[in-house]
C-alpha cells in the first residue's frame, strides 16, 4: 500500500462527547473556597476585634460550609448577596471606599445568631473582608418597634 492509499481512508466517526468542567457551567454546584486577600485587619470593622473564641466559631462554620455547594448554602438562607453598598451602615460604606472596594457587591455569611462574616463572592471563591459579630454592617430594625 502506498502513502496515498493510506491517506484516502475515511476517519472513524467521533463518538465521544467532551466534558465541560463544572467551573465553566453552573457555578452554584461548586463548593466554596476562601481567600484572605481582601481581609480588612484595621478600621471599625477590622478582624483585630475577633477573639480566640470568635475565630474558633468562624473556622468551624467555614469548615462546615466547605462540605456544601453554593446552591445548598444559599438555600439555608444563611447567606445573602447585596446588590448595593448603599444599604450598608455608614462605617461600612466609608471603609469600602477607603479600601477601593466600593465597586464590589458585598456578600454575608451567617456564623451564628447575629454574627456574620462579610466579603465578596467571586465564582467559587469567597473573599473574606470583615468580621461582624453584632450584625452592625447591615443593621436590621427590630420588629414591632
Amino acid at each position: 500500500m502506498t502513502k496515498k492509499a493510506r491517506l484516502r481512508r475515511p476517519l472513524p466517526p467521533i463518538t465521544k462527547t467532551p466534558r465541560v468542567p463544572a467551573s465553566a457551567g453552573d457555578r452554584s454546584r461548586l463548593k466554596p473556597r476562601w481567600s484572605l486577600v481582601d481581609m480588612d485587619l484595621e478600621g471599625p470593622l477590622g478582624w483585630e476585634r475577633a477573639t480566640a473564641e470568635d475565630l474558633k466559631k468562624i473556622l468551624e462554620r467555614l469548615r462546615r460550609l466547605e462540605t456544601m455547594s453554593w446552591a445548598e448554602i444559599e438555600r439555608q438562607k444563611s447567606s445573602h448577596l447585596w446588590d448595593s453598598c448603599d444599604d450598608l451602615c455608614r462605617d461600612a460604606t466609608r471603609r469600602l471606599v477607603d479600601l477601593g472596594l466600593d465597586d464590589q457587591d458585598p456578600y454575608q455569611l451567617q456564623v451564628e445568631g447575629k454574627a456574620r462574616v462579610w466579603g465578596f463572592r467571586d465564582g467559587q471563591v469567597f473573599r473574606v473582608l470583615w468580621w461582624d459579630p453584632d450584625h452592625t454592617v447591615f443593621p436590621v430594625p427590630k420588629r414591632n418597634t
